[in-house]
């Protein structure tokens, strides 16, 4: 009876041993996906410092009337930068900036509804020149890469201000349903997308739906 118990005791201790090594310290490898909070502050960082530049050539052509000289060939330094980019959950406010000859030209500033944004994509685009019968332009480089964000109307909110301020060309503002952001950085783009869907993704997660 003696021999019985404690072959009893033996299974049970051993049964037990096996519960809370075998089963309870089995890891899960399940990678666990950034939070909202932890995918926005990523994209705060790499976000400010996004910028596209090119330099843009016109050429001036003769014509019966006109003769160009070497001084009529302009050239002229384009480039956008992001100045600022700033989340409150799922609104994302950016301050941008463009130049011309690296004097500031515009300053842009948009207020972009994730929860409203259905998708993002990145692609190689082309800066078409110009040519006409008197002139030719063209850039260098033109190729840069556009990183897109597509939704509902009134998904990105914007105002445009020139500078310096000009009374022939005063503040302008509007909504569309998408917002670009143009780089020379083709490397950051599809860790961009990527991230800009994952944001997305679970601002659409906990958004409530339309009422009617």
């Amino acid at each position: 009876m003696k021999q019985h118990s404690a072959l009893v005791l033996l299974l049970t201790a051993a049964a037990f041993a096996h519960s809370t090594t075998g089963q309870d310290n089995v890891t899960n490898t399940t990678p666990q996906q950034p939070t909202l909070k932890e995918t926005t502050a990523w994209l705060e960082t790499h976000l400010v410092g996004l910028s596209r530049k090119s330099k843009g050539t016109t050429n001036y052509k003769a014509t019966k009337k006109y003769h160009p000289k070497d001084a009529d060939r302009q050239t002229s330094t384009f480039s956008n930068v992001v100045l600022e980019a700033g989340f409150n959950q799922c609104l994302l406010n950016i301050h941008e900036q463009s130049y011309v000859n690296d004097s500031v030209s515009s300053e842009t500033f948009t207020s972009i509804s994730l929860d409203r944004m259905t998708q993002a994509s990145w692609k190689s685009q082309t800066q078409p020149g110009e040519n006409t019968d008197k002139l030719s332009t063209t850039f260098d480089p033109d190729t840069y890469v556009e990183v897109r964000m597509n939704g509902l109307p009134a998904s990105a909110k914007w105002r445009m201000v020139s500078i310096p301020a000009d009374d022939t060309d005063p503040p302008k503002a509007g909504s569309d349903d998408w917002y670009s952001f143009a780089t020379d950085d083709k490397d950051i783009a599809p860790r961009l997308v990527k991230a800009l869907n994952h944001a997305i993704e679970l601002c659409h997660a906990g958004a409530k739906p339309e009422p009617f």
